[in-house]
C-alpha cells in the first residue's frame, strides 16, 4: 500500500493548490464532437451483454413478473401503495422492501403481454447509460484516459452479469446505480457552477433512486464525500458550517420516502427477515460474524481481479463461516481492508481528491452489504458491487494513466487485454442465464456446497422429466442442510416412480421440521394411502384439515380416506365441508351420494347424486354410473 500511495502522490493534478479536479473545463474548438469515448464505452456495454437477450425467465423472475397481479392488472396505484413482493400471490410481506419504481419498470416492459426480450433489453440498456454515466462522473474525479478505461472495465465486467443478464436479480440495482450515478453528478455540477436547479434536480434523483432500492441511503454518505473532496483545505468545521443545510435537503428528502413507506405501503424501516439459509451469520456470535466479514472482503477483491468463479447464490454452505482470525481469508481481508482504509484516511489528509473520491465511491456503498454494520438477507452477492466496483475502477485509470506517461505501449497492451479478457468472461458467463437449468447447473458446478441451489436444481431437473438427475440433487441439498421443503419435494419424487412408503417417509421428516407444512401432511396423506397405510392416511389429512380448514381438497381426501375406514357417516361431514369450501364440485358430490348411500341416508343420497349430474361434465359413463345409482335407489323408496 505504501507503493500505492507513493504512484498517486505522483500523479500530475492531485496535490492542493492545483487547479480544482472537479472544473468544469470547455473542450478546445478543435476537439468537441469528439465523442468517441462516450461510443466506444456504449458500444462495448451493449455487445457484450447483447447475448443475454435472447435469454428466457429464471429464478425469482417467475414470481415478480410472470406470476405478479400487479403486472397483469396494470395496477399502478396497487404497486405504489404495498410492498415489493405483493403482486406474487400469497407472497407475505416478510422483507420490508419497498420498490415501486423498480415494479413500475417491469410492469412498462410486460405491458402487451410478458416478452422476456423487452425485460432483458431494458436492463442492458440501463447498463449501457449506466456506464456512460460512469465515464462522465470518472471525468469530473479529474481522469483523463483513465476515464475511458475505468468506463470500459464497469462495462465488461463480468462480475455485473448477474445485474444485467438477471433481470428481477439486477433491475433494483440498475435503477438505483442509475439516479445515484446522476445525482453524484448533479451535484458536482451545482458545487462548480452555482446553479440550484442542480441541486434541486439532485435532490429528485435521490428520491427516485431511494424508489428503486432502499440501499440508496448510501448517497447521503457520498455526498459527503463529494464536499469533502472539494472543500480544498478548507477545514472540517468549515465545511460542516457551508453544507450542513444542503446535507439537510437530502435528509429531508430520506424523511418523506420514510414517510411515504409507512403511510402509502404501510411498512417501516425495519431490518428484513432474515433466514440462516440465506446468510448463516445470522445465527453466528459477534467475532465470527467479523471474521467471516473479513473473508468476504477479501473475497469480493478476489472476484474484481478475478472474476473466473461467479455463482447466482453463494447461500449456506457455499461460503463457510470463519470462526479463527488464522484462517488465511480471514487474515489477508483483515489486511487489505486496514490497509484500504489507511489509504482511504490518508488521502484525505494529504489532500489527494482522485483517490478519496474513488475510494469513497468503494467503501461507502460496500459498507451497507459487509455484514459488519447490518446483517440482510444474503451473505454474499456479485449485484452488490454494482456501484462500488467503480471507485476501484477508477483508481485503476488513475494507474492506467500513470503507467501509459512511462510506458505507453505497455499501458495500452495491458487494459486491452484485461478487457478483452473480462469480456469473454461475460459473454460466456451471460449463456448460463439462459434459463432455470442452466442457471443452477452453474451455480453447483461453481459451488457444489449451496444447499439452496442443490434444491433449485432438483426442482428444474424435475420440471424436466429428469427424475432420477432430480432425485440425486434432492438428496445432496439435504446433506448439506436438512430443509422441509426439500424433503417434501423428495417425497414427490418418491410417489412419482411408485415408492409410496419411501414417499411417506420423506414428508414425516418434512412435518418434523416444520410441523405447520400442510402441504406436506396432504402429500403424506395421499403416499400413505396409495401405501395402503389407512390409517395414516387419516391422521395426515386430519391434521392438514386442522391447520388449514379452507381447503377443500384436504377435506375431499379426508371424506375418502374415512369411507375407507368405513365411518361413511364420517365421510359425510367432511364431503360436505368440501362441497361448502367449493360449491360446484362435482365429484365430492358423487362420493357425497356414495357415502349417504352407504350410512343409510337414501333421500340425502338422491339429492346428492341428481346434483352431480347437474354439474358434471366429464365422462359421460361416470354420469351414467350415477344414474344407475339413482334407479336403485329410487327402486327402494325411503321410508318416511
Amino acid at each position: 500500500m505504501t507503493i500505492v500511495c507513493t504512484l498517486f502522490g505522483r500523479l500530475p493534478g492531485l496535490h492542493p493548490g492545483n487547479r480544482p479536479l472537479y472544473s468544469v473545463q470547455k473542450m478546445p474548438v478543435n476537439q468537441r464532437g469528439k465523442t468517441y469515448p462516450l461510443v466506444a464505452v456504449g458500444l462495448a456495454a451493449f455487445l457484450v451483454f447483447a447475448n443475454s437477450l435472447s435469454n428466457g425467465l429464471v429464478y425469482d423472475d417467475h414470481f415478480l413478473i410472470e406470476r405478479n397481479r400487479l403486472l397483469r392488472e396494470a395496477d399502478v396505484w396497487g404497486i405504489l401503495t404495498t410492498h415489493y413482493w405483493a403482486g406474487y400471490e400469497g407472497e407475505a410481506n416478510i422483507n420490508g422492501q419497498y420498490r415501486p419504481l423498480t415494479v413500475l419498470s417491469f410492469m412498462l416492459d410486460g405491458l402487451g403481454g410478458i416478452w422476456p426480450f423487452r425485460f432483458h433489453l431494458t436492463n442492458t440498456i440501463l447498463h449501457m447509460v449506466n456506464s456512460l454515466l460512469a465515464y462522465l462522473l470518472c471525468l469530473n474525479l479529474g481522469l483523463k484516459r483513465g476515464a475511458i478505461l475505468a468506463a470500459l472495465l464497469f462495462a465488461v465486467h463480468p462480475i455485473h452479469a448477474e445485474v444485467v443478464a438477471g433481470i428481477t436479480f439486477g433491475r433494483a440495482d440498475l435503477l438505483a446505480g442509475l439516479f445515484s450515478l446522476t445525482t453524484l453528478l448533479l451535484y458536482i455540477f451545482w458545487h462548480n457552477r452555482g446553479a440550484e436547479k442542480y441541486y434541486g434536480l439532485a435532490l429528485v434523483g435521490f428520491f427516485l433512486a431511494l424508489l428503486s432500492k432502499e440501499s440508496a441511503i448510501v448517497l447521503l454518505g457520498l455526498v459527503i464525500a463529494v464536499d469533502l473532496t472539494l472543500s480544498h483545505g478548507n477545514g472540517i468545521r468549515n465545511l460542516l458550517w457551508q453544507r450542513s443545510v444542503r446535507w439537510a435537503g437530502f435528509i429531508g428528502i430520506f424523511v418523506i420516502y420514510l414517510t411515504m413507506r409507512k403511510v402509502a405501503a404501510n411498512l417501516g424501516f425495519s431490518a428484513e427477515n432474515i433466514l440462516a439459509l440465506n446468510n448463516p451469520l445470522i445465527d453466528q456470535p459477534l467475532d465470527h460474524r467479523l471474521l467471516t466479514a473479513a473473508g468476504l472482503f477479501w473475497k469480493y477483491c478476489i472476484l474484481i481481479l478475478f472474476p473466473i468463479k461467479l455463482s447466482v447464490d453463494y447461500s449456506y454452505s457455499a461460503i463457510p463461516v470463519i470462526t479463527s482470525i488464522l484462517t488465511p481469508e480471514a487474515t489477508a481481508g483483515i489486511i487489505l481492508g486496514i490497509a484500504g482504509l489507511l489509504l482511504w484516511a490518508g488521502a484525505f489528509y494529504k489532500r489527494w481528491p482522485c483517490v478519496f473520491f474513488a475510494l469513497s465511491l468503494f467503501f461507502v456503498p460496500y459498507s451497507a452489504v459487509s455484514q459488519t454494520l447490518v446483517l440482510i438477507n444474503a451473505i454474499f452477492q456479485e449485484r452488490f458491487l454494482y456501484i462500488p466496483v467503480l471507485g476501484v475502477f477508477a483508481l485503476f485509470g488513475l494507474g492506467f494513466e500513470h503507467l501509459e506517461k512511462q510506458r505507453k505501449t505497455v499501458a495500452i497492451a495491458l487494459a486491452a487485454l484485461i478487457l478483452v479478457a473480462y469480456s469473454t468472461r461475460t459473454i460466456i458467463r451471460n449463456a448460463d442465464w439462459r434459463d432455470d437449468l442452466t442457471l443452477y447447473q452453474s451455480a453447483v458446478t461453481a459451488y457444489p456446497e449451496s444447499a439452496k441451489m442443490q434444491h433449485a436444481l432438483g426442482d428444474a431437473l424435475s420440471e424436466r422429466g429428469r427424475i432420477s438427475q432430480a432425485e440425486t440433487a434432492y438428496r445432496k441439498a439435504l446433506s448439506i442442510r436438512e430443509s422441509a421443503l426439500t424433503y417434501n419435494n423428495l417425497g414427490n419424487i418418491y410417489a412419482a416412480t411408485g415408492r409410496f412408503k419411501g414417499a411417506t417417509t420423506a414428508y414425516q421428516k418434512a412435518v418434523e421440521i416444520e410441523p405447520d407444512y400442510v402441504e406436506a401432511y396432504m402429500n403424506k396423506g395421499l403416499a400413505a394411502m396409495q401405501a395402503e397405510q389407512i390409517t395414516d392416511a387419516h391422521s395426515a389429512f386430519e391434521r392438514a384439515a386442522i391447520l388449514d380448514p379452507t381447503n377443500a381438497e384436504i377435506f375431499y381426501n379426508l371424506g375418502v380416506v374415512r369411507e375407507k375406514l368405513g365411518r361413511p357417516a364420517h365421510a359425510t361431514t367432511a364431503y360436505a365441508r368440501a362441497i361448502a369450501l367449493r360449491p360446484n364440485w362435482a365429484e365430492a358430490y358423487f362420493n357425497l351420494g356414495k357415502a349417504h348411500r352407504d350410512n343409510g341416508e337414501k333421500t340425502a343420497a338422491i339429492q346428492a347424486y341428481t346434483r352431480f349430474i347437474e354439474l358434471w361434465r366429464g365422462d359421460p359413463q361416470v354420469a351414467q354410473l350415477a344414474r344407475r345409482e339413482l334407479e336403485k335407489l329410487n327402486e327402494n323408496p325411503p321410508s318416511r
